[in-house]
């Protein structure tokens, strides 16, 4: 079964909501990509796949403590609108070092610091562990 935009699933004592629809579109596939709001007492957690501003622009977006950006840092995710609605305190980058795409993009890094963002990218940390217990979160990496 396809999951659908307002799908919720419960994990343990967690929310899982799609947020976003699929669109079709054979020449780009990132356009595929369903995003994901977590919550978990307080804290929440916004996965966006490799999904582009075209995903974004399909609906208003809640606030959110962490945010998984978009197509790994790429100049066609995060706009400064989406930023602008999700506020996020923490971006995670998922991203090979020294990819031949050059993502994340510097605009992209520009545009999370100058908002106070707290940035971490796996080529630079390794794996990325967030753990909430519902209040707080902590950080942890493998390097």
């Amino acid at each position: 079964t396809a999951p659908k935009k307002g799908d919720t699933y419960t994990l343990g004592d967690a929310s899982l909501e799609v947020m976003t629809d699929s669109i079709e579109n054979k020449k780009n596939l990132n356009l595929s990509s369903i995003t994901l709001l977590m919550k978990y007492g307080n804290n929440s957690f916004l996965f966006m796949g490799d999904a582009e501003k075209e995903n974004e622009e399909t609906r208003t977006w809640p606030q959110t403590n962490v945010l998984k950006v978009g197509h790994h840092g790429s100049n066609t995710s995060s706009s400064q609108s989406f930023l602008d609605q999700v506020k996020p305190q923490i971006a995670v980058i998922s991203v090979g070092k020294g990819n031949k795409y050059g993502h994340p993009k510097q605009v992209i890094l520009e545009r999370l610091n100058k908002m106070g963002i707290k940035i971490y990218r796996t080529d630079e940390s390794g794996t990325i562990i967030i753990k909430s217990d519902g209040c707080n979160l902590s950080i942890e990496s493998n390097k």
